[in-house]
Order: structure tokens, then sequence, then C-alpha cells
């Protein structure tokens, strides 16, 4: 089974959505009380929650951190539009130049993991993704500029299903920005091949080879400014 979501209005909050997704899925709270108890965290207020277990209020820990640390910074809209920005150039504004090759990998790490986190934040929405699954990196990336702004990334999706064991899928993204690189101008992030399916290599396995060349995906992403 395909799906396909087409993402509208301005690109996600990956950061707060991510912390708001973990309070609906970890707390069961109803999406409204999460929103604002991570608006209340964001503002400095102490809070309480009930987790299951330590696994779980230490995965919501690291991302209240990370959320915390976007806020101060002023981006937390656009953590992979840095993560673009970042692997495109190094420097801002006219001293803006392109990474070398030394500095391409690290960048590369950068916008691997990032995707990485958009992914998880969007797949935590979908019907058919394992409830209180959560996506650790994608491993193996190949990464591409087709187009001066572009950049598309191919690689192996790790991710965990709780005491169930870790699994590998198939991934692909591409993202442009603007000409200034100040925005996002589309998005289309993919993960998992309809044919293969959702479960099918646990972490570790070796990835078929029909993975290099997919024609249809379990879940599709797609967003555009």
């Amino acid at each position: 089974m395909q799906r396909i979501v087409r993402l509208t209005g301005r690109h996600p909050g990956l950061a707060k959505t991510a912390l708001t997704e973990v309070l609906r899925e970890e707390c069961g709270m109803r999406l409204a009380d999460a929103k604002r108890s991570v608006d209340d965290l964001m503002h400095g207020r102490v809070l309480r929650f009930d987790f299951a277990d330590e696994e779980s209020a230490e995965r919501f820990a690291a991302r209240a951190r990370q959320c915390r640390a976007a806020v101060d910074s002023g981006k937390e809209d656009d953590p992979l539009l840095e993560a673009v920005r970042g692997y495109i150039f190094a420097g801002d504004g006219p001293q803006r130049r392109r990474l070398t090759r030394e500095l391409r990998h690290d960048a590369q790490r950068v916008l691997a993991g990032s995707l990485a986190f958009s992914a998880g934040t969007l797949l935590a929405g979908e019907p058919d993704w394992p409830r209180g699954a959560w996506v650790e990196d994608v491993l193996d990336a190949v990464v591409s500029m087709p187009h001066p702004h572009t950049v598309a990334l191919r690689g192996t999706m790790s991710w965990a299903d709780g005491a169930r064991g870790q699994w590998i899928e198939p991934f692909a993204a591409t993202v442009t920005i603007s000409d200034t690189a100040a925005s996002i101008v589309s998005l289309t992030l993919q993960v998992c091949d309809a044919d293969t399916g959702l479960k099918q290599v646990p972490y570790g396995g070796d990835s078929p080879a029909r993975w290099s060349d997919i024609d249809q995906w379990i879940f599709t992403f797609q967003y555009e400014g």
C-alpha cells in the first residue's frame, strides 16, 4: 500500500513537532495539550511528565534539548534548511563559498541526520507506521546535486520498533532551497519499498539489490513552498 502526503503551508516546524509527537505517543496527551506543554517548556516552565520507562524519558529529554537549542538560535522552523545550506555552502552572505571536499563529508553526516529526524517526525503521524517506533539514522548516504540549490540523498534508514527489534528501509530525499538560500522551496521524502514491504530486513542485514532502483514507495511526503 502506498501513501503520498502533500504538506501544505510553511515548511514544517520539525523541532517542536517532534517534541509534540513524543508527548502524544509516550504520555497519551491530546494534540492541543501536547502543543501547549511544548510551548510552556520552550518558555522556561518546569513541567512533570509520566513516561512508561527510562528510555522514553531520555528520548524526550534529548529532543527537548535539541528543540530548545533551535528556539534559542531563532531557527526552530528550519533545521532542515540549515543542514541543506550547510552542505552546499560554508559561510553566509557575500563571504559564502562552496564547501571543500574535506568539509563535505561532515556536512553530509549532518544532512543525513537532519533528514532522519524529519522522517521520524513525519512518519509518527502515519497510521501505517508502528506506534511508538522511532527513526535512528540514515546510513550509507550518497548525496548528489542535480541543481546548484538542490541536494538529493539516497541511503538506508535505520529504525527501532521498541523491544521488537531494529530494521532498515530504503530512503530517498530531494530538497531544493531558494536562490537566496533563505527558505526551502520543495521537499520530497520517500521511505520503504512497496514491493519489499515494511519491516522485512533486520538491522545489520544486507540491503536487497532492488533497493537501488525503486519505482513505488510506501511513504512519500511532498512539500512545495
